[in-house]
């Protein structure tokens, strides 16, 4: 859900994953909670911060694109990085890909739909 004060937006998501057969963790939950300007009707793009849940502190930017959302983040430190796109679907749907790259290898990626709750 995005809030905004002032002239900040907060948008807090949770995210619930659930193994594949074979996998050996429970039912996974975090939060991140994202701080951006808001963005002004015709911006191209918005520096963010968040606080995740896994990951601790994240700083990234995030670029306007027609109908996709294009975001470049790292952890304070810089060891761990991130890319991620969202297509939007639909006014309530976003199409997401996205790449976790820790000391220049990729930890993990991912393909998910962002539904509005």
């Amino acid at each position: 859900m995005v809030t905004q004060r002032g002239d900040r937006c907060f948008n807090e998501v949770a995210m619930k994953l659930s193994p594949t057969e074979g996998e050996d963790y429970r039912n996974l939950e975090y939060r991140t909670v994202y701080e951006y300007a808001a963005v002004e009707t015709g911006a191209d793009s918005t520096a963010w911060q968040a606080s995740n849940d896994l990951l601790g502190r994240l700083h990234g930017v995030l670029a306007f694109v027609d109908e996709t959302i294009l975001s470049s983040y790292q952890t304070t430190s810089g060891s761990i990085r991130g890319v991620e796109t969202f297509v939007r679907i639909s006014a309530n749907e976003y199409r997401c890909r996205g790449a976790l790259f820790e000391s220049g290898k990729k930890s993990s990626s991912w393909a998910l739909r962002y539904r509005k709750a």
